[in-house]
């Protein structure tokens, strides 16, 4: 890990405790770490800060501050807060540090061994970051009210920017890419829609958005690669409809603050 790298973890830690202090100046300690997030993420990219490809890198690392800061602010417990601060120091650094991953090439069979190691842990991070902000959103819109167009457009934009992220950091970008993730982010929308009216906490619709978004950016990704293996699908829907039957047979069917 480079200098760069452990200043910008170190200031990170600094503004996300200052938000917890002073929740009222969160837009501007927020500008502050989109800055600081931007900064190092271009420079470690080996892209350079104007090429099209440094900006895409972008995706992930200020979506998952967005899901961090607005899940911080929902959070009651001092002890979660925490908790998710030093999850989020923890997530960034290693993101920074596999951010010399996109440029590597990868051929051989001890590389494709890399290139699916990189994909699991790209794949945490982005379901990660899915679970922040759907949370944030969902979260917000209870307590504030907020216009339900709002919560959908909020939902499709995320589902479209993280999926599109996964298809290009597996380099998986074609002509017909913007219709796969256009597709999912009208999935995502719908399902929202149809969760709006269970009577279940605002976390257990989030849980199941970040469910379904799994099932679907892996069967998409299994597809673009041509990695149709039955194996894999069995492991991804399988795993997918467990979590769920879990999910809605232990959660509460009544809102509850």
């Amino acid at each position: 890990m480079n200098p760069i790298t452990i200043v910008a973890l170190i200031l990170n830690l600094f503004f996300l405790e200052s938000i917890l202090k002073n929740p009222h100046y969160v837009v501007e300690i927020g500008l502050v770490l989109f800055l600081i997030s931007s900064f190092v993420t271009l420079k470690n990219s080996k892209f350079g800060f104007f090429s099209l490809k440094s900006l895409k890198s972008l995706i992930l690392p200020l979506l998952f501050l967005i899901g961090t800061i607005l899940s911080l602010l929902l959070l009651g417990s001092h002890f979660l807060r925490q908790v998710l601060i030093f999850f989020y120091i923890f997530t960034f650094g290693i993101f920074q540090i596999s951010l010399i991953d996109i440029v590597k090439k990868f051929s051989g069979k001890k590389d494709k061994e890399e290139k699916v190691k990189m994909h699991i842990r790209e794949s945490f991070l982005v379901i990660a970051t899915y679970f922040l902000i759907t949370t944030g959103v969902l979260g917000f819109y209870f307590y504030l009210s907020l216009p339900f167009w709002q919560v959908f457009l909020a939902i499709f934009v995320v589902s479209w920017a993280l999926m599109y992220y996964t298809l290009w950091r597996a380099g998986l970008i074609f002509a017909n890419t913007w219709l796969y993730v256009l597709i999912l982010g009208l999935v995502m929308v719908e399902v929202l829609w149809a969760i709006s009216f269970w009577p279940v906490n605002f976390w257990v619709s989030a849980m199941v958005l970040v469910i379904i978004f799994y099932i679907f950016r892996g069967l998409v990704w299994m597809y673009l690669q041509k990695a149709f293996v039955p194996r894999l699908l069995k492991e991804y829907l399988t795993l997918g409809v467990v979590f769920l039957i879990i999910l809605l047979a232990t959660s509460r069917w009544t809102i509850n603050f």
